[in-house]
This record gives structure tokens, sequence and C-alpha cells, in this order.
């Protein structure tokens, strides 16, 4: 014969803010990521592609960021401002130099990252992730299907830089 004892349910310790906005982090980025192309410019930008919202969020490559060292100010562009493929977005300023962002596509600035604007450091651990400068409205996928991959933009690299 089989005797069941029911025990009480283990209660288990919520997990910590931090680690929660981790998670939430996490789960939202999985899910970004199968909606989204991440694409990269000769330049040293790149740019994720939102297939679904038509958004991109913009920045400077990590390859670029040890280049030009730690970033200490940033001329974001302006909300509203429709920018031209390949030409000024944003500027940068760091410890050893003064660069351009070049725009990745055609389109219009919808939104800025404030926590980088407070503080520009941000883009110095995540250049790739948290670190993106503007989001843009793209007018045209094809500018996006032009971009490098991630191979190609390293092989650029390689090829380039070595």
């Amino acid at each position: 014969f089989f005797l069941m004892i029911r025990r009480p349910p283990r209660s288990t310790p919520k997990p910590s803010s931090a680690a929660s906005d981790v998670y939430k982090r996490q789960a939202q980025s999985t899910w970004a990521a199968r909606f989204s192309i991440k694409k990269y410019t000769p330049t040293h930008e790149w740019i994720t592609y939102d297939e679904k919202t038509k958004l991109g969020k913009v920045g400077i490559t990590q390859f670029c960021h040890k280049h030009i060292g730690d970033v200490v100010h940033i001329d974001f562009p302006k909300l509203n401002t429709k920018i031209s493929k390949s030409k000024i977005m944003a500027g940068v300023e760091s410890v050893k130099t003064v660069s351009e962002i070049l725009a990745p596509t055609n389109g219009k600035v919808v939104k800025i990252n404030e926590d980088v604007r407070q503080d520009p450091s941000i883009l110095n651990l995540n250049p790739e992730t948290d670190g993106w400068v503007a989001e843009v409205a793209v007018d045209d996928i094809k500018d996006i299907d032009e971009l490098l991959s991630e191979q190609a933009y390293k092989k650029h690299c390689k090829d380039n830089y070595s």
C-alpha cells in the first residue's frame, strides 16, 4: 500500500530587485532577439533593427570604443531630426579624441538614451547594448540590408586595422 504524505510548499525567497531586473532584461532581450537584426557600418556604428516596430537603436561598436578610449561626453542628436545615411548624427568626445557617429540609415530620431545622457560611462561599460545613443525610425529596410553582418564587420576590422 502507498501512503502519500503532503508537506507544505517550501517558501522560496523572492529574488532581489537587482536580480529581478536582470531577469526581466534577459527575458526582454531574448524576446527582442527573435524580431531584431543587428548590423554594422564600416565606420564602426551598429544598429539593432526591430522588424515589428521598424525602429533601430544606434551606437558605436566595441572595436570603436577600444580605439577611442573612454567616452566623457556625447553630443546627442535632437529629437525628430531627420538623419541621412552616412552623414553625422551625433558626436563623441573621449579621453583620446573627438569622433562623429554617422547615421547607418535614413530616418528620424525618435528617442535619445537618457541613461547615457546622464552617465556616459554606461557607454564605456556596454557600448553595444546599454550604451546605445539614439533610436531611429528607419525609412527603408533596404538601408539595413546593405549594412555588414557581424561576421563581415569582424573581417572588415581584421583586414583594415590589424
